[in-house]
């Protein structure tokens, strides 16, 4: 008898917990952020990609563009939510190489609805 008591405890706790979760606020930052430190580094003409990945790591994104130019990204994210509504923020450092040395780089805002919503 203690046991069902303990169990159907344990299961409205849980409950309760779940219900809370859902109709809280939480927020996190995924990806790969780059400090100031790291970006002043970045000479064009001079960095080359290998010194890029020391420093920064590996890219979320490459693109090849061609003509022996490809493109890194390191993008950052910040997702919040509000109940069953949420944002998501974020910043893109972008790096230029043009046969493996930075032409040019630069930091762009990225803003979109996270997927598990649409």
């Amino acid at each position: 008898m203690t046991v069902r008591v303990f169990a159907k405890a344990g299961s409205r706790l849980a409950a309760a917990a779940v219900l809370c979760v859902l109709a809280g606020c939480s927020a996190g930052t995924y990806g790969s952020t780059v400090t100031p430190e790291q970006r002043a580094a970045i000479v064009k003409g001079q960095t080359t990609k290998t010194d890029l990945l020391r420093e920064l790591g590996n890219p979320d994104q490459t693109i090849d563009l061609g003509d022996g130019k490809e493109q890194l990204s390191y993008i950052s994210e910040t997702y919040t939510t509000y109940g069953v509504s949420a944002s998501a923020t974020g910043t893109e450092f972008w790096v230029v190489l043009t046969n493996g040395v930075v032409e040019d780089f630069g930091e762009r805002p990225t803003t979109k609805q996270p997927s598990y919503l649409k």
